[in-house]
């Protein structure tokens, strides 16, 4: 359907105190037609917040104060963490009869490492089969030639960098499914302005593990905050055997150890664990990073539906199909 951009900023004596980057949407639901406002977001955002700076409720409110002004029967906002202030002001809204604030039945769950203690102490946590398949892995790499790890920080190589990082990433199952960086022009655009944006103020990291003078394994990286939040990865599985994203991944967290980050953010989302969802999970390609930690933030499909008898026709089958699990 149709969408329109509609940024809200909340201002206080020229300060911005809260934003909530909006689209709206005429579109179909079924069979009937919805105007509903979506979170700013794609398949790249895994989970969504409200930025807030200070005097969150008012700013909620001022936001949906203002929001009411206009035609929209419901606001989706994607996932958005348990932990947030903002879905909490959102609970205090909807016990007030703002609106109907439906909160979706099966969370989504995003894993993280917390970096806490010794990095030995956390290596000794995994499992033995992990690291019995990186000790082998890294022999076998390691026979192959020199093995190190590259970091790129430097604005003025972001450029050359990202070609590679690129490069690496397609070079595996992404290249040959269509779902690499390169196979996608607003996927490319994206990356590369979030790079550049981000290397300006010290946030971007992009690593490779390189095997002589070849990449064969890449994550691109934010830091901030000493909360390290990993966006993409991949790796030329011309050399899989010997599992070059997995070693990758175990230098950077040896390193975020080393340097007392707080957070490894893998981002991504499955739905929670049991048994209907087990097929899910074994399906997706990011399930690996379970290997990794026990860690999970609990992402909640959040959406408002406005007080008005349309909406609640919505907002009633929307409950009953996932009641009935109707896909």
């Amino acid at each position: 359907g149709k969408k329109e951009l509609n940024i809200i900023l909340v201002k206080e004596a020229g300060n911005i105190l809260a934003i909530a980057p909006f689209i709206k949407v005429k579109a179909r639901w079924r069979w009937l037609p919805i105007r509903n406002t979506n979170i700013l977001k794609n398949f790249n955002s895994p989970s969504f917040d409200i930025i807030l700076t200070e005097k969150e409720e008012e700013c909620i409110e001022a936001i949906f104060n203002y929001i009411e002004k206009e035609e929209w029967d419901f606001i989706d906002f994607g996932n958005i963490s348990s932990q947030s202030r903002a879905l909490k002001l959102l609970e205090g809204l909807a016990d007030k009869g703002l609106f109907w604030l439906h909160k979706g039945k099966e969370p989504r769950m995003s894993p993280f490492v917390l970096i806490k203690g010794r990095w030995e102490d956390y290596y000794n946590t995994l499992s033995m089969g992990l690291r019995r398949h990186i000790r082998k892995s890294e022999k076998k790499l390691m026979t192959l030639g020199d093995v190190t790890i590259m970091r790129i920080k430097n604005y003025c190589e972001v450029d050359k960098f990202l070609e590679r990082f690129f490069r690496v990433e397609a070079s595996g199952w992404k290249g040959k499914t269509g779902t690499s960086i390169l196979e996608s022009r607003e996927q490319k655009g994206l990356y590369t302005d979030l790079a550049h944006f981000a290397a300006e103020k010290g946030w971007l990291n992009i690593s490779f593990l390189k095997l002589n003078d070849k990449e064969i394994a890449g994550r691109y990286t934010l830091e901030y905050k000493n909360i390290i939040t990993s966006f993409k990865s991949g790796y030329d599985e011309d050399y899989s055997k010997c599992s070059p994203g997995a070693l990758l991944l175990k230098r950077l967290l040896e390193n975020a150890f080393s340097n007392c980050m707080v957070e490894y953010n893998f981002l991504g989302s499955y739905r929670g664990w049991g048994k209907r969802n087990m097929g899910e999970m074994a399906k997706d390609n990011s399930v690996w990073k379970n290997k990794w930690t026990d860690n999970r933030k609990i992402l909640i499909p959040t959406k408002v539906y406005r007080k008005n008898i349309y909406p609640w026709i919505i907002y009633q089958l929307r409950r009953l199909k996932e009641t009935l699990s109707i896909p």
